[in-house]
């Protein structure tokens, strides 16, 4: 009752992007990429549990306060642990909900820069994800094909 996937994705690329001086990897890769997703059948409850673990290693980019050079930086790694529960109420009828980042990792997407300051330093600012945490709740009928429990597996 027990089903699991791990996925791993290694990525060494350089790239003459866009206006880029030279090859370098690009802002919108990450080398390393981790999913761990498992999914546990309860017979008792009735209910699918699963569980999500994301890790994405720093992207580049550019810090002008810093001797590193054109996006010789990295953002902080992104992190998060998701959980959902689906509950079949009857083979048509299921109830889903899922919950981002439980434990609350304070992820950045990236950076902005003021212009320089009295002190000779750029002004950083981190840009955030909008919300830390997302949460769902539905309610699902279906009609027809699958049934509920085998639609809620696809979740």
């Amino acid at each position: 009752n027990l089903e699991y996937r791990i996925s791993y994705t290694y990525l060494d690329s350089e790239r003459d992007y866009q206006n880029y001086p030279f090859e370098v990897n690009p802002t919108f890769y990450s080398k390393h990429n981790l999913s761990v997703n498992t999914q546990l059948w309860v017979n008792p409850l009735n209910s699918l549990l699963g569980l999500s673990y994301h890790y994405t290693s720093g992207r580049p980019y550019t810090n002008p306060n810093n001797d590193n050079g054109f996006l010789g930086s990295y953002i902080k790694p992104f992190q998060s642990l998701d959980f959902s529960f689906t509950y079949l109420i009857s083979e048509n009828l299921f109830i889903h909900g899922s919950a981002s980042n439980i434990l609350g990792f304070s992820n950045v997407a990236n950076y902005n820069y003021g212009n320089i300051n009295q002190e000779g330093v750029y002004p950083e600012q981190k840009i955030l994800p909008s919300a830390d945490n997302f949460y769902f709740l539905g309610v699902f009928y279906t009609f027809g094909g699958k049934s509920a429990r085998e639609k809620a597996r696809d979740f």
